[in-house]
């Protein structure tokens, strides 16, 4: 017959098992990251009135190579090329 210590312990590691579960897969595009990353920083990136990027020519030319990326690294890449744009240290990927 199981102890209460025997019943707690199994009880504890049933529940510390989905913390090692594999997250499940995103249903999110490398578009959509571009687009959200774009938008975000359009919305709230408060240095544009000091700086000479175009804002929307870097949607023009990085989005279409976003999309094209074969990989996440790829991706990851122009992702950079676009943050790169901004000439601010505070933005980029890690």
């Amino acid at each position: 017959m199981p102890t209460r210590r025997v019943t707690l312990a199994g009880l504890a590691a049933g529940l510390t098992l989905p913390a090692f579960a594999k997250e499940p897969p995103r249903d999110i595009s490398m578009a959509q990251d571009f687009d959200e990353m774009w938008e975000t920083l359009a919305a709230r990136y408060c240095f544009f009135g000091e700086k000479a990027t175009d804002w929307a020519a870097v949607r023009r030319v990085y989005r279409p190579m976003a999309l094209a990326a074969p990989d996440w690294d790829a991706f990851a890449l122009v992702m950079r090329g676009a943050l790169g744009e901004l000439y601010d240290p505070h933005t980029n990927i890690r």
